[in-house]
């Protein structure tokens, strides 16, 4: 857990400053701003600040596109506190979680070392419900869950085309296409 009260900042932050239309978005809060001088973390890193955005929705409709606006105009990595949720862009992927990262003043999550980039890839790997392998980079992380999303989309229009099919035969030959898919699915994991 990260101390974040000395980071933080609760200001209001004006939509038109993102240059866009922000058309879904209510109000924008910025709540922390996480640095070598507001965390205890060390300069010099690739990273030199991770922000934490509390985004509100009118009606709460979640609209995903102003959140790419939003990161696009801020040089820095973005935690968004959406109605619950928790936001997160990682190579130009939006990840979803249901986990609050933020309870109080305290960031909860494992503090591993002093270097900003290593939080950065310890928030992301926490969006990715597939572990870090030994050597692999949070990129390589991200295009191995997207692998593993398509995957499992595949696997989904198979089982229903071997559900569907009414001949033995090309049963057959579809469950043995499911069977590598699924194995397939197996090693991304």
């Amino acid at each position: 857990m990260i101390d974040l009260s000395r980071a933080k900042l609760y200001k209001r932050v004006p939509k038109k400053r993102f240059g866009a239309e922000l058309a879904g978005v209510d109000t924008i809060t910025w709540l922390y701003k996480i640095s070598a001088a507001t965390a205890d973390f060390r300069h010099g890193d690739a990273i030199a600040e991770i922000q934490v955005f509390e985004i509100l929705f009118k009606n709460e409709q979640v609209v995903k596109r102003d959140f790419a606006v939003i990161q696009k105009a801020i040089q820095y990595p973005i935690l968004f506190v959406v109605h619950g949720k928790s936001y997160f862009i990682v190579e130009g992927e939006l990840l979803e979680s249901e986990r609050q990262f933020i309870n109080g003043d305290m960031l909860m999550v494992e503090r591993r070392s002093a270097k900003l980039t290593e939080l950065y890839e310890d928030i992301a790997a926490a969006f990715i419900p597939v572990s870090l392998r030994n050597g692999e980079s949070i990129a390589d992380l991200v295009g191995r869950y997207k692998q593993l999303q398509a995957m499992e989309r595949k696997i989904a229009v198979l089982q229903r085309k071997v559900d569907a099919e009414k001949q033995p035969n090309k049963r057959i030959e579809l469950n043995e296409e499911l069977r590598w898919f699924k194995a397939e699915r197996e090693s991304l994991m």
